[in-house]
């Protein structure tokens, strides 16, 4: 809440004049008037704005609008709040800021320490940050090749890696066709880029089922692997067609 500041009392002072005989007096009113001015709220930094927003999942005022577009913090904002629409956890989290950085904890407790924040010196955005003291640049990645199979057009839109080692990889998907396209999540496999064997997805959120010229996003999870990797995602077309999309997940 804004403080209220007391400026000092102005006074103003009205004579008033009587015309009359010699022996008319005159006379003075006095009227003390007391000005209260609140004064402007403190200026929030980026940062802090940036960290509010992760915390309070705020649809109309996202953590990427205090960081610069295309940096490693917003790339990390904007992932962050499709992956966590897409699993339907909305609930505000609990943020706590400190001297070493920000920390912010889920309703089950689970917390997440953010450091090492870096602001642009002019703007004050924020470009960068890291994650359980890991750079957030290798735990994160975006902007994958695009794939083309028969007019199923997909890429890798951003993928990260948990602490546990999970790996979510969001997958935009454009159908490009005149018929009906039907996309595999829950048989997608992860091919990881530290040449371990492959692995199948534990979970797939988000559309599936692509009517003819329609877009929309996927999210695949997936037990282990490095960042770097392919993902095999396999489909239906309305004609009869079968898909198979091999979508490489950028290197951190």
């Amino acid at each position: 809440m804004a403080q209220i500041r007391l400026f000092p009392l102005l006074v103003v002072v009205a004579l008033a004049a009587c015309t009359g005989d010699d022996d008319a007096a005159t006379s003075t009113t006095s009227t003390t008037t007391t000005t209260v001015v609140p004064e402007a709220a403190p200026i929030e930094s980026q940062a802090d704005a940036y960290f509010d927003a992760l915390a309070a999942n705020q649809p109309d005022d996202p953590a990427a609008a205090s960081a610069v577009p295309g940096s490693d913090a917003a790339l990390y904002a904007e992932h962050q709040a499709s992956v966590r629409g897409l699993l339907g956890v909305t609930a505000t989290r609990t943020l706590v800021a400190g001297g070493l950085g920000f920390e912010i904890c889920e309703v089950d407790a689970a917390c997440t320490t953010y450091g090492a924040v870096v602001s642009d010196p002019v703007s004050g955005l924020v470009t960068t940050l890291s994650i359980d003291d890991v750079p957030v640049a290798g735990r994160i990645v975006g902007g994958g090749i695009v794939a083309d199979r028969d007019g199923a057009v997909a890429r890798v839109a951003s993928a990260s890696r948990t602490n546990d080692g999970d790996v979510f990889v969001l997958v935009e998907v454009d159908n490009t066709t005149d018929v009906p396209i039907e996309m595999f999540g829950f048989a997608a496999v992860y091919d990881p880029a530290d040449g371990d064997a492959d692995v199948e997805t534990t979970g797939a959120w988000g559309r599936q089922q692509f009517p003819a010229g329609a877009q929309g996003e996927l999210l695949l999870q997936f037990p282990s692997g490095e960042l770097g990797g392919v993902v095999h995602v396999s489909g239906l077309r309305g004609d009869g067609l079968d898909l198979l999309l091999d979508l490489r997940v950028p290197s951190p």
